[in-house]
């Protein structure tokens, strides 16, 4: 299981860098524009994503950008703090700055709380910390953990960026948390007392950005989301696996844990019906000798006994989720729940400030 963990984190950060390098290719450095004036191959791309780029430049503003591309003060591009509706008194995930990652787009820890005055955010939304010294080190983070339509709230040293279309979402979090020129902007505009600047609310609308037309904007937003997601699905994947390993797995291979109360368990999580799970009050996740775990082509599978050692079942650990079944794994034998589903219950307690 660290092994795993370890192979997503350094996957993670691949792929992050992946993302990285496209934008600095094709909005920063113009890549694909230089190329294409110097008579040259444009790397990695084929002719009609090519064809998508310019072969020249002009002026516009007092800025060189690529010929055709607009250039606007950042807030025509992107809007800042857009307006969230979230009731004064109302429970919603809450971030802490503490907790803002100052590498990949990731935030892991959030608790439930009250919102009383903050920074409210939705998916798609770019968090980027505004005091000092948050803003230097590199504190942004990237909406993508919230229900559909679902609000949260945090700091009221966050910024809100949220890119207007055609521009897609994945572009104002690669635009802000990694363009080195609009960080550094930001922080030569800070303003008050030592230990406790930050970046005034106007500073930004002055800064000029160069757009990139709806179909190259849109051909990033596909690949850089298509990374974006598979960075969640391998972060979601790892904690699961630290929880398992934890606290599933120590006492399951020691016999201490217990099925209990499994039906209402599943009920919670999937909504569903089907065979009744065993009598919670007959049963150990115990045979003689240890558990009985064997590796499938399908995931890691466990046999579920009784104390007296009769077989009442599985329980497997799938790719995308954990299956209980009696006999062959499909729907009609059991139950399968997601691992975000299996995430979401789990951390209930958490969330609700029990222990």
């Amino acid at each position: 299981m660290d092994d795993k963990i370890e192979l997503n984190r350094r996957m993670n950060e691949t792929l992050e860098g992946m993302a990285r390098a496209l934008f600095k290719s094709w909005f920063v450095d113009f890549d694909p524009v230089r190329a294409k004036m110097d008579g040259r191959p444009v790397p990695g791309l084929d002719v009609a994503t090519a064809a998508l780029f310019p072969d020249g430049f002009e002026h516009a503003d007092g800025e060189l950008v690529p010929r055709g591309w607009k250039v606007c003060p950042l807030p025509e591009a992107i809007e800042l703090n857009p307006g969230r509706s979230l009731a004064k008194g109302k429970s919603a995930p809450y971030l802490d700055m503490m907790n803002m990652p100052t590498a990949g787009h990731r935030a892991e820890e959030l608790i439930d709380r009250e919102f009383n005055s903050g920074t409210k955010f939705m998916n798609g939304d770019t968090l980027l910390a505004r005091i000092t010294p948050c803003l230097e080190s590199g504190k942004t983070a990237f909406v993508d953990f919230l229900g559909s339509n679902q609000v949260g709230w945090g700091s009221t040293e966050y910024i809100v960026l949220r890119p207007r279309p055609p521009l897609p979402v994945e572009y104002g979090y690669y635009y802000l948390a990694r363009s080195e020129g609009l960080r550094l902007h930001a922080i030569q505009n800070m303003t008050g007392t030592s230990g406790r600047q930050r970046v005034p609310p106007d500073c930004l609308d002055q800064f000029l950005t160069a757009m990139p037309p709806p179909s190259v904007a849109e051909l990033f937003g596909k690949q850089a989301g298509a990374w974006m997601t598979q960075i969640r699905v391998n972060s979601l994947e790892s904690r699961t696996l630290a929880a398992l390993r934890d606290t599933v797995l120590p006492k399951l291979l020691s016999g201490e844990i217990r099925v209990a109360n499994a039906d209402k368990y599943v009920d919670a999580a999937i909504g569903t019906e089907g065979p009744e799970p065993p009598n919670p009050a007959e049963v150990a996740v115990r045979v003689q000798g240890g558990v009985q775990m064997e590796v499938k082509n399908k995931g890691i599978e466990f046999e579920v006994r009784s104390p007296h050692g009769d077989h009442l079942g599985d329980v497997v650990l799938t790719k995308t989720g954990l299956v209980w079944c009696k006999g062959k794994t499909d729907a009609k034998n059991g139950f399968k729940v997601s691992w975000n589903k299996f995430i979401e219950f789990a951390e209930q307690p958490k969330r609700h400030g029990h222990p």
